[in-house]
């Protein structure tokens, strides 16, 4: 049973280490990885840091088993790894833990400086790679004399059979093996389910109402807890934070409103939610390390700030940190950009409402509109105006000085109307004041600005006889259309394609609903079926119509036709006008496939239909043709009366020249050759690119080989290549010529 132990020991520390034990007893040293980051998530890069490392009894131990300190340096993701066991202890050494008495747990402190104030990191429970040190224990213990064994049989429990594979195994009772809650397939956990859903890593199921499925807990109340999670680098990444009751300090930038102390954050990389003990909730994005909220929602006065991070101070609060702030209003009809909509917006202590539209700007009280500000600069007034600043009085009128500024002034009369009489009446005629009569029976008139007769009950005057631009009427209800009056007739737009039926209409001065101004619809119960025909007249009769003389209508009028093509509408004889074809290369050739049939020819125009580029001045019919693999002369042929198999030029393919050096060319099955060299030259290599590259004033050609002239033969001293007497053989030297060891005689050394 010892031998057992030790093996099964032995076995699980192979599997789940990540080092191979090859030596009788086991290292006191174990790898050990973590990231080390600050309280923003953000990794400390390249960064030496010391950490103090506690080996616990338990989570909430506080004296530790074993402790050491290390001096590590992080990579680019904030990653270091070391080995426990390989720092400096501070108590005792790691071979006097007990790792045979159950779970252990490691305690991280980490000081990023690199010096000794460390700050609790959190505890965590160890996993599988320290027990290996057990293992070695359970060796020891083979010679140990007070060695202990487990008492009885150890049995699987009556369900733990059959149909369990992939659960991971636990001890029911006293030496009883049966399931536990963990299923592990290979490629997915599940807890409290066989059947995890696939692709999940880990899946945890229930079928029992308001159940809490997993408790993260950082007992530490000047700690947080905090759950990450990563895609495809530790630089992409979202957090789920909770900080502890006393977790000192605040978010950046925002203390005061979202202290650390009990608050959730959780976010994507730099865009937090955060959500505080006192009940505030925001949205922000982090620039810089510095955190700025777009939403500020505050619970004590339930204050709503947008934009900024400033406290609200008011039920809907926009708040800017620059200078000069926007609040715009766009919708489908003005569109979105930033010369788009309603515009709100401060600069400084000033402020603004500007429509940004072509367009009237209206305010209003109580449902009505009381000003309307127009796109031409007017301001039009629904309601009277009162001006309380200055000194108002009865009677008294606004007088402006030289640059604008009106003040109240008592008029005198006599002084600015020259010839007024008692009785009669100043009347503004919506341009200036003019002196009317007075007369014995005043009337109202009314304002017609857009000349219709019919004029604008809000702007009335009153007189004896009616002002240019006044009219007795005020039944308009819309003075700035002419078209629009009592007297408009409206069409019915039944299949609301904005085409009216002319058979069906109502006059009324406001627009009713389902009709409008246009009476061109031909079937206003089918919205593909609107306007007319344009029809042309045809006085002659020659079923050619005058383009001159035309008509829409829903049907074909008497004496009308659907051409224009008539040249002289006076004359039957005289009936469609000429074809013609664009020319817009100018080469008097026409393209066939853009012609206009006219009665005088266009400009640009021609009456051939020849050309066959109409982009190209080079390419007509009265072109010669060339090689270059284009018809020139538009005869539906390219390159004819070229043999590109034999000729010179255009050897194998157009353009391809055959030429060579000290010699003529030929062109043979489209291959460029060698026809003959020029007297004095000589071709050896058969290469056409050098051609007669043997130049026989200065080479000899001895049995295929090219001998600069005067070069010796190497196997008779007195022979040499001389091209003054023979260019293809060695000469003999003159008689006499020294040789080796004697004289030369008729090309032989003889000594």
């Amino acid at each position: 049973m010892r031998k057992s132990t030790f093996r099964i020991l032995s076995m699980m520390f192979i599997l789940q280490c990540i080092q191979l034990l090859s030596f009788a007893q086991a290292p006191q040293r174990f790898n050990y990885q973590g990231i080390a980051r600050d309280v923003n998530g953000l990794p400390f890069k390249n960064q030496q840091i010391a950490l103090k490392l506690s080996i616990l009894n338990s989570a909430e131990a506080i004296e530790a088993e074993y402790e050491e300190i290390q001096q590590v340096t992080t990579n680019e993701f904030g990653l270091y790894t070391l080995q426990i066991g390989n720092g400096k202890s501070t108590n005792r050494s790691l071979k006097m833990v007990k790792w045979e008495t159950g779970n252990k747990y490691i305690k991280v402190a980490i000081d990023p400086t690199g010096g000794n104030d460390f700050i609790d990191m959190g505890t965590s429970q160890l996993l599988s790679v320290p027990y290996a040190m057990y293992a070695d224990k359970a060796g020891e213990t083979l010679n140990n004399e007070k060695e202990k064994t487990r008492s009885g049989a150890v049995n699987s429990s009556a369900g733990h059979v059959a149909g369990d594979a992939n659960f991971l195994s636990k001890f029911t009772s006293f030496n009883t093996i049966g399931k536990s809650l963990l299923f592990d397939n290979g490629s997915s956990i599940g807890i409290g389910t066989a059947s995890p859903t696939l692709g999940t890593k880990m899946h945890i199921f229930t079928s029992t109402g308001n159940v809490e499925h997993l408790r993260m807990q950082n007992s530490n109340a000047s700690g947080f807890g905090k759950f990450v999670m990563y895609n495809d680098n530790p630089n992409n990444y979202a957090t789920f934070t909770k900080y502890g009751s006393s977790f000192p300090g605040g978010y950046p930038n925002v203390v005061s409103q979202y202290p650390f102390a009990n608050l959730l954050a959780f976010g994507n990389n730099v865009g937090p939610f955060i959500l505080a003990n006192n009940g505030n909730v925001g949205i922000a994005v982090v620039t810089g390390g510095v955190t700025n909220l777009k939403f500020n929602a505050h619970q004590s006065t339930g204050y709503l700030g947008l934009g900024g991070s400033f406290t609200p101070s008011a039920n809907v609060h926009i708040n800017h940190a620059s200078t000069g702030d926007t609040m715009r209003v766009t919708n489908a009809t003005t569109g979105h950009l930033n010369t788009d909509g309603l515009e709100i917006r401060t600069t400084g202590n000033a402020a603004a409402i500007i429509n940004k539209e072509n367009s009237t700007l209206t305010l209003g009280t109580n449902n009505n509109n009381v000003m309307t500000l127009t796109n031409t600069g007017r301001t039009d007034f629904a309601g009277q105006i009162k001006i309380a600043g200055g000194n108002p009085g009865l009677n008294k009128v606004l007088t402006s000085d030289a640059t604008g500024i009106a003040s109240w002034q008592t008029p005198n009369l006599n002084n600015i109307i020259q010839g007024a009489n008692v009785g009669d009446v100043l009347v503004w005629n919506g341009t200036e004041w003019v002196l009317t009569p007075k007369c014995n029976l005043y009337n109202y008139f009314f304002r017609d600005e857009d000349g219709d007769g019919f004029g604008d009950k809000f702007k009335p005057i009153v007189g004896c006889n009616a002002l240019p631009g006044f009219v007795i009427d005020s039944t308009d209800c819309n003075d700035g259309a002419p078209s629009v009056n009592p007297n408009t007739v409206w069409f019915q737009d039944l299949d609301a394609d904005n085409f009216g039926n002319a058979a069906v209409t109502v006059t009324s001065c406001t627009q009713p609903n389902g009709f409008i101004l246009n009476n061109e619809d031909c079937n206003d119960n089918n919205n593909l079926i609107t306007t007319g025909t344009l029809f042309f007249q045809d006085l002659d009769n020659d079923t050619f119509g005058n383009p001159l003389v035309s008509v829409t209508a829903c049907t074909q009028p008497i004496g009308f036709v659907s051409n224009s093509l008539d040249c002289n509408d006076n004359n039957p004889n005289i009936t469609a006008g000429i074809t013609y074809f664009q020319d817009l290369d100018g080469d008097n050739f026409g393209n066939l496939n853009v012609s206009v049939t006219s009665c005088t020819q266009p400009q640009g125009f021609v009456t051939n239909s020849a050309d066959c580029n109409d982009a190209n001045i080079n390419i007509n019919p009265l072109v010669s043709e060339i090689c270059n693999t284009i018809d020139d002369d538009c005869d539906g042929i390219v390159d004819e009366g070229f043999n590109l198999n034999t000729d010179v030029n255009n050897c194998g393919f157009c353009g391809n020249a055959c030429i060579v050096a000290n010699g003529t060319s030929i062109c043979v099955f489209g291959q460029c050759q060698i026809g003959s060299c020029f007297p004095g030259f000589m071709d050896v290599n058969g290469v056409v690119a050098d051609g007669c590259e043997v130049n026989l004033s200065l080479n000899c050609v001895i049995f295929g080989q090219v001998i600069p002239n005067g070069t010796n033969n190497p196997n008779n001293p007195c022979q040499s290549c001389n091209t003054a007497l023979n260019n293809f053989n060695w000469s003999n030297k003159p008689n006499g010529t020294a040789c080796p060891g004697g004289q030369c005689t008729n090309g032989v050394c003889n000594n």
